[in-house]
């Protein structure tokens, strides 16, 4: 079960600031966000890692990552 620790501000903002992935919670920020017409939110996030996660949902988080760090 991916779990999700939001941000919450004093305007109602309201964002992931730490993610549990692979069993260890890692900070993130926020490279994009969108909110659809059935109120359901997507962020793309920046993992500590270096990957980049979609978190998605409303009521129920997922998380999935979309993109891995290139090795140089």
């Amino acid at each position: 079960m991916s779990k999700i620790k939001f941000y919450h501000g004093g305007k109602g903002e309201e964002y992931p600031r730490m993610i549990k992935v692979e069993g260890r919670w890692m900070y993130v920020e926020v490279v994009s966000s969108s909110l659809f017409e059935n109120e359901e939110r997507e962020w793309i996030v920046k993992g500590e890692d270096g990957c980049l996660y979609r978190v998605k949902g409303k009521d129920i988080w997922t998380i999935e990552k979309i993109i891995f760090p290139q090795n140089s």
